[in-house]
């Protein structure tokens, strides 16, 4: 690479950098630098698009970087590359390359280092850190902190802030669906790629069996976790029945360096009788021309399914008299304004069936079971009807 390629390159860049010190942590005497990047896209592969950061060491010790990438080219093995190249006197070879990474687009962070010592810095204490896009299809960001040795300075350095993801409750919802909180309690931020992953980051466990789980664009839309102390409250499509022991437990991939690992699970005895619909029959009469009427009625806790007003899988009612089947109909036909859907709903079914005299009735509801309920027991009625006519 040319040198002044790196150079128009980094100009172009100068007022894009900011110095933060958020996300990263270490000796208050080390001589540090925080820079976010924005890496665009290489005009080739022999041409990458390149930022430097010059830096000067004045004493023995160790050159750290550690960066994180917050976006590139996941179609490629290593689309960064970082490298601490030294200034020196050599007309021959002014510019030796001293440690060089290849970044992994499967992680979030790299890390470089080069130790300096006393006879390497009779030769210049000039250094450049080089970071570079060698991808020709979309750009890179991130940031990384540098730490370097300075005479009066402490030599500890500094290192990165590690998030905390912790599950910080686990418990159901008044519908018997498991939720959970997840809290990044830092110090450090959660980087974006964890966003972009369709693998579970969260995974669920029922009664010592896998049952599924989530990724976080599902948990956390709106990555709230991305900063320290942000929650995010998720809300299964598991349900409790009875009593069952669920875990939750975070396995993020590319893993997360955790500051505490022993916070990633949660598990808890968990019971729950899940509210259910209740389609029952009040009474039954003869109205008009001694037609038989019901009241049916959801006494139940919840409401009934959509599925209950589709033809296929609509609970039935069936009348009999004197013991003999004489016919029916369906919730969707005698219902179509759906007043049965709402717990405590009540709806009058008149029929076309005629007592002569008197005769024996009896009214079946849901005879097929299509439709999960709190009780059974008061689907049938059945009684003697007289028709004074």
């Amino acid at each position: 690479m040319k040198t002044g390629i790196f150079f128009r390159y980094a100009m172009n860049m100068v007022l894009a950098i900011s110095f933060l010190l958020v996300g990263w942590a270490g000796d208050v005497q080390a001589k540090r630098e925080t820079h976010q990047f924005t890496l665009y896209a290489a005009k080739g592969y022999t041409d990458p698009y390149t930022l430097i950061f010059p830096i000067t060491v004045t004493r023995p010790g160790e050159i750290r970087v550690y960066g994180k990438v917050y976006s590139s080219d996941k179609k490629r093995k290593n689309p960064i590359v970082a490298s601490i190249v030294k200034i020196t006197h050599s007309k021959k070879h002014p510019r030796q390359s001293k440690a060089r990474v290849k970044y992994d687009s499967n992680r979030e962070s790299f890390i470089v280092r080069h130790a300096v010592d006393s006879v390497e810095l009779k030769g210049g204490a000039r250094y450049e850190i080089l970071v570079a896009n060698f991808s020709t299809q979309r750009r890179a960001s991130g940031e990384i902190l540098i730490t370097y040795p300075v005479a009066g300075e402490s030599d500890e350095g500094a290192v990165p802030r590690k998030p905390d993801l912790a599950i910080t409750g686990l418990g159901r919802d008044s519908n018997c669906q498991v939720q959970m909180t997840i809290t990044n309690k830092g110090p450090g931020r959660l980087a974006p790629v964890y966003w972009t992953r369709d693998i579970p980051s969260v995974r669920l466990y029922r009664n010592g069996r896998s049952w599924g789980g989530a990724n976080l664009k599902v948990i956390d839309p709106q990555q709230k976790l991305r900063s320290v102390g942000g929650k995010a409250v998720y809300r299964s499509n598991l349900k409790i029945s009875g009593k069952e022991t669920i875990k939750a437990q975070i396995q993020m991939v590319p893993r997360v360096p955790d500051a505490n690992q022993a916070n990633n699970t949660m598990e808890r005895r968990m019971t729950c009788t899940p509210a259910l619909p209740d389609l029952g029959i009040r009474t039954m009469r003869l109205v008009n021309d001694c037609q038989v009427q019901v009241l049916i009625q959801n006494s139940g806790t919840n409401e009934l399914p959509a599925t209950a007003w589709q033809k296929q899988s609509s609970p039935a009612v069936l009348l009999y008299k004197d013991g003999r089947s004489w016919g029916g109909s369906s919730l969707w036909r005698i219902d179509p304004e759906k007043r049965l859907q709402r717990p405590g709903g009540v709806l009058m079914y008149t029929s076309n069936l005629k007592v002569n005299g008197t005769q024996r009735i009896k009214v079946m509801l849901d005879s097929h079971n299509v439709l999960q309920e709190s009780r059974e027991n008061n689907n049938i009625l059945e009684r003697q009807l007289t028709c004074n006519r």
